[in-house]
């Protein structure tokens, strides 16, 4: 599955699965199957919800990555709406990309 490179404290590769997704939607109290809400929240660009999203699809790569840590790196970025709205492009990319991926795989 591809990823999503971005500039964050480093070069991070952001990428999304389905555990992943479960774990935005548990940090962002969003009952399962509510993809409207959920797309709803990532347009918000709050750096809360921005952070989750960059968490959730960043700690594949770095385990030890916890939400706190990501919730600072992106504190250095709040008063830059360029770099925010990058974050959420890179996002809904990668969200993008794992859709394709699940609708390309063969069924068994």
């Amino acid at each position: 599955m591809d990823a999503v490179v971005i500039d964050f404290d480093k070069k991070r590769r952001l990428k999304y699965t389905k555990e992943s997704y479960w774990e935005i939607l548990g940090n962002l109290e969003i009952s399962k199957g509510s993809g409207y809400l959920l797309e709803r929240k990532l347009n918000e660009l709050d750096l809360k919800f921005l952070s989750v999203f960059l968490w959730a699809g960043l700690n594949w790569e770095d385990p030890l990555l916890n939400l706190a840590r990501v919730e600072n790196i992106l504190l250095q970025y709040e008063n830059n709406p360029v770099k925010l709205k990058e974050f959420e492009t890179a996002i809904v990319e990668a969200l993008r990309l794992v859709v394709k991926s699940q609708v390309c795989q063969p069924e068994n």
